[in-house]
């Protein structure tokens, strides 16, 4: 995090700035809940559907809850494009980020943004200045039952170069790699550093034989 909100720390006169409401770079918008009342909407769904939950301040990955392609056109639940950045509107959760590693819908308690153009703005630089952001919207607006459309919309991001967001994504996804790919993440940078610790030990406690010295 440490990291993160060093690499994402603009001045105000180093970038060009953007509001989230300035509709020629960014869609943004709120999902919405069929009714619970109309068995159709949901039995046998397969449209991915998140409630604010599931905004972590980091990316998802899969969805619990399902609905139908009726449910999706009878609410104003949108299906929203892989790598479009929400935020949780309301509740526990409120000012937290995720990011979508899939198409899916939200409930009403989350908003999404979404790069109008991916080569200006990138969608996981956006994504990750906003989560950069949780604390500081959380202390400045503690207040707030909950976040609208509309005081989204006077948020501003930075806009470096395409180039320096793409440094800047490509060391925060490699972070987010080492501390969270079960793969290739900690449990791999740990057995690197006891085969380090062992190479460095062999080092020290490697002695001449008896006959070598006498030699």
């Amino acid at each position: 995090h440490y990291y993160r909100d060093q690499l994402l720390r603009f001045k105000g006169d180093e970038v060009e700035w953007k509001t989230l409401g300035d509709e020629e770079f960014f869609d943004i918008s709120s999902g919405g809940t069929p009714s619970t009342g109309k068995p159709e909407y949901w039995d046998d769904g397969n449209v991915p559907w998140l409630k604010s939950e599931s905004c972590n301040n980091e990316p998802v990955y899969a969805a619990n809850k399902f609905i139908t392609e009726l449910g999706l056109k009878k609410s104003s639940a949108k299906l929203l494009q892989k790598e479009t950045t929400l935020i949780a509107l309301v509740g526990a959760t409120i000012f937290k980020t995720a990011f979508l590693e899939f198409s899916a819908a939200t409930n009403q308690n989350i908003a999404s943004i979404k790069s109008k153009n991916a080569e200006v703005i990138s969608d996981k630089f956006v994504f990750y200045f906003l989560t950069s952001q949780y604390d500081k919207l959380k202390s400045e607006m503690r207040n707030y039952g909950m976040l609208n459309l509309s005081t989204l919309r006077q948020f501003k991001i930075p806009v470096p170069s395409p180039k320096e967001q793409a440094r800047i994504v490509a060391i925060l996804d490699k972070f987010d790699a080492l501390t969270n790919s079960i793969s290739e993440g900690l449990p791999r940078e740990i057995e690197l550093r006891q085969k380090q610790y062992e190479h460095y030990r062999n080092l020290l406690l490697s002695f001449p034989k008896p006959e070598a010295v006498a030699a």
